[in-house]
């Protein structure tokens, strides 16, 4: 499982982030806070936007909500977006999942043989699940997914574990 692609429906708002993947990728995925600005030097690299990155990929990776994720505490910024992600399916082949920030309970999911430039208007014949409840949604990622080494645990079990933010470590010391 790779992440390929993350996106949503306000390209203008939200770049596209296209991942490095594949049996040829040459280079380590990073998310690095940079201040490269002149003026800003003073700055640190705190409250750039990593930890919420992390959070849209376990939104979009089915984790559920709560009264203090971002989407959550800033509703009206995020009002009709929708986010997805285009994963490299170890048995070959893509899995697009979609989730909204409006209805964030209802999840379409679409597997595919190659990488696609985007499902923002794709119909919804074109989805292999269209608009699931969370939970069902998550038992159709997992099998998916296939991470037989995790078995008996979801994928979920796993991507608590890898997807940490710095705050996640702080009992660690």
């Amino acid at each position: 499982m790779q992440i390929s692609r993350l996106y949503s429906n306000h390209d203008e708002v939200f770049t596209p982030i296209d991942f490095n993947f594949g049996e040829d990728a040459t280079r380590l995925n990073v998310v690095l806070g940079e201040i490269r600005h002149p003026s800003d030097h003073a700055r640190d690299s705190h409250n750039l936007g990593k930890t919420t990155l992390l959070h849209l990929i376990d939104f979009l990776l089915l984790k559920g909500m709560w009264q203090g994720h971002f989407f959550v505490k800033n509703k009206s910024l995020f009002e009709g977006f929708e986010f997805f992600i285009e994963i490299a399916l170890n048995s070959g082949g893509f899995a697009t999942v979609r989730r909204g920030v409006n209805d964030p309970n209802l999840v379409s999911l679409v597997r595919h043989d190659k990488t696609e430039p985007t499902f923002v208007d794709a119909p919804e014949e074109r989805w292999d699940h269209f608009e699931l409840g969370r939970a069902d949604a998550e038992v159709i990622l997992d099998s998916w997914l296939d991470l037989r080494v995790l078995k008996p645990f979801s994928y979920r079990k796993a991507i608590t574990y890898f997807l940490r933010a710095q705050s996640d470590w702080d009992d660690e010391l």
